[in-house]
């Protein structure tokens, strides 16, 4: 029992550290309770309360957390779940329900799993392996404590792995491989010194001193486990002294008057604190054997500090050890420890018999030896039901052999009947997938009809706006031409001379926008590539200030073109800055003080070109519609910011556009080859 103590008091550390009775904040959560919202936060203050009560009251932890659950469930909050179910889980253990702790730790395993909280898996598991240990499943403990650790040691969590180092050296205890106990603790305590965890270094020297005591080295025993109580002592954590003081009394049980002085002291702490679990029963139970051996051995009584620890007459002793013993064996039927009761009555029925009380004797050992004979006589049970399982199996084996002679003869037959039932599925399907195939041609016959009428709609509406790009300049040569005809003089040889410059001017632009219309369609064209080059940007910039000069009705301003060379097709990138400067143009011409900014900039993603003009902007409802097909449906866009597109597109260019009534900015990024 002390080992199984230990082992649960060194897990559970890491959460009960330094939570003694804390009435203070155990007054002030319930005053909290009262006026919370019965939501997440109730939850919590009734986990905490749960919490607070783990190691002094197991009872009061289960009814907190089976509240905190019953509200977790009814909000559906499964964070605040897992914490109720591994805290009943733990609080089971404490109270010997291994079974239901195994129940309610498995659940809240299973809901850190599905939130991916790998540091809470690994407590549980840790728990699990506990519980599994007091079952004396020392397989499946080890198999579990192990997975505990791999997950310890993927997540860099040391003190869960120095945890999970303690109590795999608790089973290897166990088994009596005292050696590789001892290698584990020293793991465990040398992880634990870089930690700067003095509870925990505490509980590791406790754990090593339990393992020399197993090997009988009561030297080194003694030593850590009074390395150990030192620590307790000085952090003030009391239930760790009092353990360290049951581990002291079985060290040197052949020592009676000190094995009587540890257990003493600790009954002391256990009584001062209210404490009642199965190591204050344990202990209970031990002092009121001490006791009978003094009384049954009279010379006992003479060994050097007995006699300051003992009544003074024979009569008192025989008193109490009957009160230590009945007073454990009411507390172990009153929170039903019935193996804890089992070993005690055996020991009680020695005292009675001690005293000629025979006919308690023979109840006390016949109890004892019915409920230790239980295991065995269910191991025994099983077994009878597994032969019988296998009597059944092997009869039904023999009916079923009977049975296939039947089947064998309907095979054929059945073959038959399924070969006819396949085909008409097979054919019946190969209907039903024509009448589908069917349907999807119709349906997309008829998605390309109303794309190719909506295609005629775009089309017709693009001739339009290009029809009015062409006829303009031509319309202008011709009005000249008509008047120069009608009346020959009415112009002054410069007025003839300047209007001449912008007609070629004029000329010029319609031979561009021609090519640009020629550029585009090709652009169209399946399998076709730009033609990539390095193209300076105060090329681009001087063409676009000449392109223009003619025209211009705001000012034009070029910056950051010193240096930077863009890989594309100059053409393209042409005709798609001539396109925005058009539009930037003529969004000007009702602005006074009109001005047209092109930037050049590096960026991280590579080179930026950017026109701003200080326009009206472009309605915000309109903007995330101006680069598609339908949008070209005025002279303002020129040929159209779809076109515009479909070339920035085939340079790998990126265009995104920002407006308000201040103005409007088109951005061109080009990628470095790098990013590209």
């Amino acid at each position: 029992m002390k080992n199984i103590v230990l082992l649960i008091s060194c897990f559970f550390t890491a959460v009960v550290w330094g939570r003694q009775n804390n009435s203070r904040t155990t007054d002030s959560l319930k005053q909290q309770l009262l006026s919370a919202k019965r939501d997440s936060s109730q939850c919590k203050i009734l986990n905490q309360l749960a919490e607070l009560h783990f190691q002094l009251d197991p009872e009061m932890t289960i009814e907190y957390a089976r509240q905190a659950l019953r509200l977790a469930d009814e909000i559906r909050w499964e964070y605040g779940a897992a914490t109720s179910n591994a805290l009943l889980g733990k609080a089971c253990i404490q109270t010997g329900n291994y079974d239901t702790a195994i129940i309610f730790l498995k659940k809240a395993y299973a809901y850190y799993k599905k939130a991916g909280n790998k540091d809470k898996m690994a407590f549980q598991l840790g728990n699990i392996g506990v519980t599994q240990v007091t079952q004396k499943k020392y397989p499946e403990a080890q198999s579990t404590f192990f997975e505990a650790l791999k997950i310890a040691d993927e997540l860099h969590l040391n003190g869960l792995k120095a945890r999970v180092l303690n109590s795999i050296s608790y089973v290897y205890d166990m088994q009596l491989d005292y050696d590789k106990a001892l290698q584990y603790a020293q793991q465990s305590l040398q992880l634990l010194e870089t930690l700067n965890d003095s509870g925990a270094v505490a509980d590791i020297y406790r754990r090593i001193g339990s393992v020399y005591g197993s090997k009988n080295d009561t030297a080194n025993a003694d030593k850590y486990l009074k390395k150990a109580l030192a620590i307790f002592e000085n952090e003030g954590y009391r239930i760790g002294i009092a353990d360290v003081y049951q581990e002291l009394a079985l060290l040197h049980q052949q020592n009676l008057p000190l094995a009587l002085e540890y257990r003493l002291k600790a009954e002391k702490i256990f009584n001062a604190d209210s404490l009642l679990n199965t190591m204050s029963i344990t202990n209970g139970g031990e002092i009121g054997y001490i006791y009978f051996r003094f009384l049954k051995q009279d010379s006992l009584r003479a060994l050097p500090g007995a006699q300051k620890l003992l009544p003074a007459g024979t009569r008192d002793l025989q008193q109490k050890s009957i009160y230590y013993f009945q007073k454990a064996l009411k507390e172990c039927r009153e929170n039903g420890h019935i193996l804890l009761e089992a070993d005690l009555s055996a020991k009680y029925a020695e005292l009675m018999v001690y005293t000629g009380n025979y006919k308690e004797a023979y109840a006390l050992k016949s109890f004892s030896t019915a409920v230790k004979d239980s295991a065995f006589t269910q191991e025994n049970r099983n077994q009878i039901a597994e032969a019988e399982s296998k009597y059944e199996i092997a009869k039904k084996n023999e009916e079923l052999a009977v049975k296939q002679l039947t089947i064998d003869q309907q095979k054929s037959r059945m073959w038959l009947l399924a070969a006819g039932v396949a085909f008409l599925l097979i054919l019946g399907a190969v209907f039903y997938r024509q009448s589908i195939v069917r349907k999807r041609t119709n349906s997309a016959l008829q998605q390309l009809n109303n794309e190719l009428d909506e295609a005629n709609k775009i089309k017709a509406k693009f001739f339009a706006i290009l029809s009015h790009d062409l006829r303009s300049p031509i319309a202008n040569l011709i009005n000249f031409l008509t008047l120069q005809k009608r009346n020959p003089g009415i112009l002054t040889e410069a007025q003839i001379a300047d209007r001449e410059k912008k007609i070629g001017q004029s000329a010029e632009n319609l031979m561009q926008t021609m090519e640009a219309v020629l550029l585009w369609s090709k652009g169209q064209m399946e399998h076709f590539t730009p033609d990539i080059d390095a193209v300076p940007v105060s090329d681009l910039f001087d063409y676009i200030d000449r392109f223009f000069d003619d025209r211009r009705t705001a000012q034009f301003d070029f910056s950051g073109a010193d240096g930077l060379v863009i890989q594309t097709d100059l053409h393209y990138l042409q005709t798609i800055m001539r396109n925005l400067t058009a539009n930037a143009v003529n969004a000007l011409r009702n602005t006074d003080g009109g001005i047209i900014r092109w930037n050049a900039a590096t960026r991280a993603e590579g080179i930026q070109l950017t026109i701003t003009d200080n326009g009206p902007g472009i309605p915000q409802d309109k903007i995330p519609y101006i680069f598609q097909d339908s949008s070209v449906s005025g002279g303002r866009h020129g040929l159209g910011l779809s076109i515009v597109k479909d070339l920035a597109q085939a340079i790998q260019c990126r265009i995104t556009v920002q407006s308000n009534s201040n103005g409007t900015v088109f951005a061109l990024l080009f990628p470095s080859p790098t990013s590209s």
